[in-house]
């Protein structure tokens, strides 16, 4: 599928690394038109932007979460399953407790 970001977005890391734009299904959370959350292969890889604030967390998570409170035909899946935050395993970092308290997994 074609990935209508890319040409309009550069997408940087937090870490400073530019990132190519995913061809999977995946979403792009922004905050005032600032990309600043990057979820990947249906949401199971997320990556933090280079806009990113620590005050993004609860709309991004909200921005996630809404996802699941779509009608079910208008949900990507029946669940979102979180594996990495920032490519570490996310029960390993802070985001766990959040996360699962939107209903993500």
């Amino acid at each position: 599928p074609a990935n209508v970001w890319g040409p309009v977005f550069a997408i940087t890391a937090g870490d400073g690394r530019r990132l190519t734009p995913p061809r999977s299904p995946g979403w792009l959370v922004l905050r005032e038109g600032a990309p600043v959350l990057l979820a990947e292969e249906h949401g199971r890889a997320l990556t933090t932007l280079a806009a990113w604030q620590p005050g993004d967390l609860p709309g991004a998570i909200d921005a996630l979460g809404s996802l699941l409170r779509r009608p079910p035909s208008g949900r990507p899946g029946r669940r979102l399953e979180v594996a990495t935050w920032d490519g570490a395993p996310v029960e390993r970092t802070d985001m766990v407790k959040p996360l699962k308290a939107v209903g993500l997994r």
